[in-house]
């Protein structure tokens, strides 16, 4: 009888090597190149796979839109050795550095730079102007590059294809803050937030108030209302002696889901909410989907499914307290943490690989699209 325990002869070892080099890595199937990929969650590791050869990089083609998104970049204000040339960025899960060219920008007009989602933003401190610049869509792809006026600019939001811009400005010598390219509602208070989500767009005054807006109708559509607004008197005060108060709306599920979720912050404490059009109402989430995590920042938030344990947390960068009405918007008080919504405790994270690459402080998020 058969032996099938024995160890393979000679000339059948030597033939496996053999019949495998016929094939290669290059063979491999589309639907497996697109597991892999899955299981990938480094944008920058994501694009050295499509590098290795021809066919995985048609295969990463076929099956990038079925993959789930990438981690976000952490983008870095100020290090010991910045190239002026070059945009610093440190990835996520793994905390290495990346430089990418932003050629098209003059920075001698331009030196200082911040992230607002996939875009980052260079103004122009002497003419008051501004430049959007996508680094990561290769040329000809779509919009690359956004001029806008002169603004004391705050948080922006650009549709996908950059042929909107959104924007919470400060005109100059107001108090208050104000929609570029929206009225706000009458007696609605303060423009905290504005975030893209679906097809609308969505603004959070006062505290709890929610409007959307059609990015083709210019009427807006009260969401939540605050059951009980306060007076102008009373929002300055708010605003005056509790400042280490912030909102942030983050839309669910990278931008397409169906939540919209409202994360508002006090100290070292964290709550979030989820908007219910329905009812009219926030309410309280005591977790979040299996897999998720959010990522908030002044200048963009949003929620991703993410791998490794990571989940069920909000990943912020921490800024000090400062008074809502502050203009200068101080970028100095920044450290990047992590909110355990299980535990309700905050940790620091990847502290050391920013510190080893002579990064002080951090910024916000950049939230890759890499395109095929």
């Amino acid at each position: 009888m058969e032996n099938l325990t024995a160890r393979p002869s000679k000339r059948m070892r030597r033939s496996q090597p053999a019949a495998w080099a016929a094939g290669g890595w290059s063979d491999l199937a589309s639907e497996l190149c697109g597991v892999i990929l899955s299981r990938v969650p480094s944008l920058a590791d994501r694009a050295r796979f499509r590098c290795v050869c021809r066919q995985w990089r048609h295969a990463a083609k076929q099956q990038w839109w079925l993959l789930p998104p990438p981690f976000p970049w952490l983008f870095p204000t100020a290090s010991d050795d910045d190239d002026r040339r070059r945009r610093r960025f440190v990835s996520l899960p793994d905390g290495a550095t990346h430089h990418i060219a932003v050629p098209q920008i003059n920075l001698d007009q331009y030196p200082t730079c911040e992230a607002f989602g996939e875009w980052l933003h260079f103004p122009n401190a002497e003419t008051g102007t501004h430049l959007l610049v996508n680094p990561l869509v290769p040329s000809g792809s779509g919009a690359t590059t956004i001029e806008l006026p002169p603004m004391k600019l705050l948080k922006l939001v650009v549709c996908p294809g950059g042929d909107l811009v959104a924007a919470i400005a400060c005109p100059s010598g107001s108090w208050s803050w104000s929609g570029v390219l929206r009225a706000p509602p009458r007696a609605a208070g303060l423009l905290l937030d504005i975030a893209l989500h679906g097809n609308e767009l969505y603004a959070l005054y006062g505290r709890t108030t929610l409007y959307a807006y059609g990015l083709d109708d210019c009427e807006p559509r009260c969401v939540i209302a605050d059951p009980r607004p306060i007076t102008e008197a009373e929002e300055r005060f708010i605003a005056l002696h509790h400042y280490d108060i912030r909102y942030f709306l983050v839309p669910g599920g990278g931008g397409g889901g169906k939540k919209l979720l409202l994360v508002r912050s006090e100290g070292e404490s964290f709550v979030v909410f989820e908007a219910d059009g329905g009812t009219g109402r926030w309410s309280e989430v005591a977790g979040l989907d299996d897999g998720e995590a959010l990522f908030v920042s002044a200048n963009c938030s949003g929620a991703l499914p993410v791998y490794g344990g990571a989940g069920n947390c909000v990943f912020f960068v921490w800024e000090s307290p400062r008074p809502r009405y502050h203009w200068s918007v101080d970028r100095s008080g920044r450290s990047f943490r992590v909110y355990d919504m299980s535990t309700k405790t905050i940790r620091d994270a990847i502290v050391s690989p920013l510190k080893s690459h002579g990064c002080h402080t951090t910024g916000s998020w950049l939230f890759p699209s890499l395109l095929p």
